[in-house]
């Protein structure tokens, strides 16, 4: 029974999650206990029946009137009794669910990205959504089932041993045989039930990335298409629940055959002891109805075990989130902080290597830098590490000598604000994803940093203005005006230091305009770190680091950088001749292009022309 009481112990550290009212799970309960012995009620009247009927005085005397105020008392106290446990018990699992959301929010506000990241998202999605609805069945329902599934085999053999001891025995003898097999049912199960679990997050990761990027899909496989990563980690999600079902099937088989053999042994045993003159014909009535199914309730018992399994390993990965340690951090801030931004000997291995080794960089207060560099260089690294975002294994990432590592979230948010090429819109109004930013920020202060970002005016001509829902991940706008309005976010932060991750890598002209004009504007003000993918656009940056297999190549200005980088020159250089690249169809004509390389507009391979 090992497992089973491990997964009990996952009951006692969900119920936490309720606070003081989890204790109201304990009155449930009682109730539903209450409710399982009243239960009993017809056995005992019907026994009661019989012995009148069989007795002509106690009929002419006082009838059946007994057994059937018993019955009219019984049955609507024990409906009564479980509707008040069933109450109780929701009103606990709903607290449950509440409490662990507020652990898990609390937990991803507090945690690095890349820790959170660790634990896949789609395992996360899966546990928030389809395991808190586990919560709700194994608290609401399985526990004041599992509460009866106790009570009612304990007061029928404690009424049928009143009765006959030996009837007793006769009803319990199939219980140990229940019990071996429930046992060897649970026995070698966890790894089963964790490829499962990790299977379906698997498989919903998938199905919801496969619909987000349903427009590919249909572009690449044609329609009604499938990407075959998704296809076969449904495959995956497949086989684990056979294996499953394989795993536990016979062993299950003989469970439910040994609960329900209860009334094999006891009606040769009744007979026995009847025709012995053991027991009267009403107490055999009374004792076969009280022992019918007697073993029957340890069902619940075995249904809240395995889900208490499956929660187990469901809630594995949030569980993780909120159990990781993080130290104090400083919630305040020194007055005057210097918004001097720092790298020092920083280093980051992600997989078993190096991502960045012993990085140096300084943006000071009012500075412009850029970082540039190839793919896996280390550039978004380094930002994700400005806004905390991850921290770094070696070295210190600080503001005004201040160690980012040591501050709360929301210290860290008053310092930085950061805007990435991927942007992330609630769905919400375009005020309300606005004032994540700045919760008290006014209609003016937002329509200012909507002007300064470029996108004040396509708000004002949506339906609503500020107050139009913009629908899921912002896609009543386009893309660059997405990006616009996360600029906009960024810049009504006000923060000292702004980390721009290659916000214009994907841009169009006018977003990357207004970006670039942003930028113009805050330069002397803001200490500004920009991760720049087009080097056009940080050609007059104050210092330029040009990173390269994660540590620093070489940094300074642009002329500079030119004259003595290498690579800086080679990258120069290629940018520049693909600005200046053309496509030439086969009748002669040439089209201006932006890539080194392209399509005829006949859809056939056209003929590069490198321009200088």
């Amino acid at each position: 029974m090992g497992a089973v009481t491990h997964a009990f112990r996952l009951l006692r550290r969900l119920l936490a999650f309720a606070g003081g009212r989890r204790y109201r799970l304990w009155l449930a309960v009682g109730l539903a206990a209450l409710a399982a012995i009243t239960g009993l009620a017809p056995a005992v009247a019907v026994g009661r029946a019989v012995a009148i009927a069989a007795d002509p005085d106690a009929m002419a005397a006082t009838g059946l009137a007994g057994p059937v105020l018993l019955l009219i008392l019984a049955m609507p106290a024990r409906w009564i009794l479980m509707l008040a446990a069933s109450g109780l018990s929701h009103a606990v699992a709903y607290d449950v669910i509440h409490g662990f959301r507020l652990a898990v929010v609390e937990a991803l506000g507090r945690l690095p990205l890349a820790r959170i990241g660790a634990e896949g998202s789609g395992a996360l999605r899966k546990a928030l959504h389809e395991d808190l609805d586990r919560i709700e069945l194994v608290v609401g329902h399985q526990t004041v089932d599992a509460a009866g599934a106790v009570a009612a085999p304990l007061a029928a053999v404690a009424l049928i041993a009143w009765i006959d001891p030996v009837m007793a025995l006769a009803a319990v003898v199939t219980l140990p045989v229940a019990v071996w097999f429930q046992k060897a049912m649970w026995r070698g199960i966890d790894d089963v039930v964790l490829r499962y679990v990790m299977a379906a997050a698997a498989m919903n990761g998938a199905v919801v990335e496969h619909i987000r990027g349903m427009a590919v899909v249909k572009s690449v496989a044609g329609r009604g298409g499938s990407v075959g990563g998704t296809a076969a980690k449904v495959r995956a999600y497949g086989a684990a629940m056979t294996a499953m079902g394989a795993a536990i099937t016979g062993r299950w088989t003989g469970f439910r055959v040994a609960l329900g053999a209860g009334l094999a042994v006891m009606l040769p045993v009744a007979l026995w002891r009847h025709a012995a003159g053991a027991i009267t014909l009403p107490d055999m009535v009374l004792v076969l109805m009280a022992g019918i199914g007697i073993a029957q309730p340890l069902l619940a018992l075995t249904t809240l075990a395995s889900l208490l399994k499956l929660l187990e390993a469901g809630l594995a990965a949030p569980l993780a989130l909120i159990d990781t340690p993080v130290a104090p951090g400083r919630r305040d801030l020194p007055a005057g902080l210097e918004p001097r931004l720092r790298y020092q000997s920083v280093g980051l291995d992600r997989g078993g290597r190096a991502v960045l080794d012993d990085v140096c960089v300084e943006v000071p207060p009012g500075g412009f830098v850029a970082l540039v560099g190839p793919s896996g260089a280390g550039k978004t690294s380094l930002a994700e590490m400005a806004a905390r975002f991850t921290d770094p294994d070696r070295g210190r990432v600080t503001i005004g000598g201040v160690d980012l590592a040591g501050l709360e979230p929301e210290a860290v948010g008053q310092l930085v604000s950061i805007l990435t090429q991927e942007v992330q819109l609630l769905n919400d109004s375009a005020a309300g994803n606005l004032r994540l930013a700045r919760p008290e920020a006014t209609p003016a202060e937002m329509a200012a940093a909507a002007r300064a970002a470029g996108i004040h005016e396509v708000i004002m001509r949506l339906p609503e203005g500020y107050d139009t829902p913009l629908g899921e991940r912002g896609q009543r706008l386009s893309g660059g005006e997405r990006q616009r309005l996360a600029l906009a976010r960024a810049l009504l932060r006000e923060a000292p230091v702004l980390v721009l991750d290659e916000a214009t890598a994907h841009a169009d002209p006018e977003t990357e305009a207004a970006i670039l004009a942003a930028l113009r504007r805050l330069r002397g003000r803001t200490t500004i770190l920009v991760v720049a993918h087009r080097l056009a656009t940080i050609a007059d940056a104050d210092r330029i680091v040009v990173l390269a297999g994660g540590r620093v190549a070489d940094q300074g200005r642009h002329d500079e950088l030119l004259a003595r980088c290498p690579l800086y020159a080679e990258m120069w250089r290629t940018e520049t001749a693909a600005r200046g690249w053309r496509l030439r169809a086969r009748d002669g004509t040439a089209r201006d292009g932006t890539a080194g390389d392209g399509m005829a507009g006949d859809g056939t391979a056209g003929e590069g022309e490198g321009r200088p």
